[in-house]
Formats: C-alpha cells, structure tokens, sequence
C-alpha cells in the first residue's frame, strides 16, 4: 500500500493506494516554457505520480507532490522526490507481478 499525505490551507488530504492493483506508475511533469532574458526556461507548473490499474475501467489514481498555484510555495526536491517514488513503486510493481507468475 501507499499511503499518502498532504497538508492543505483549507483541509488535508489523505489517499491511498494497493499497488497489488497498480500496472504502472509514472510521473506526471506539467510545465511550460517561459521567456526570459535572452532565453526560454522551463517552468515547472504541477508534479504528480500517476497509477494505471489493470483494470481499465478504474481509469489512473494521481498523487499530487507539487501545485504552483496551489501550494504557493518554490519547487524544491519534489520532482526529486517524484522521480524516487515512482521507480520505488515500478520495482515493487515488479517484483509483485513476478510473484504472480511464479505461483501459476
């Protein structure tokens, strides 16, 4: 399981999610590019993990690590954090689906 939360202004959220139900998981990295100075930087606007189910129908559950106009708060080590998180959670993924097929 993964366990998740985060603290808001108005009230905190709490998710979870059973990664025995979780094909993949990928880091969703939502920016923009923005003119500056005499070049072009990339901004970071949201960061989120996103869980794809195999079961189709479930559609894909998101985490949300980062929220510009939200969190109101300077990107520091979330996309680092993203990134970490997601190839933690491919690896168990992994070693659940071959489990899984050790035991047919």
């Amino acid at each position: 399981m993964i366990f998740f939360a985060k603290k808001g202004k108005e009230s905190d959220l709490l998710q979870e999610v059973n990664i025995a139900d979780i094909q993949r998981c990928r880091v969703i990295n939502t920016s923009r590019t923005v003119r500056h100075n005499n070049g072009n930087i990339n901004v970071i606007d949201k960061l989120e993990l996103g869980f794809q189910y195999f079961d189709k129908n479930k559609g894909e559950s998101v985490l949300e690590f980062y929220d510009a106009y939200a969190d109101h708060a300077t990107l520091s080590v979330e996309l680092h954090l993203a990134e970490k998180w997601c190839k933690l959670v491919n690896e168990k993924i992994g070693t659940f689906n071959k489990q899984a097929v050790a035991s047919k």
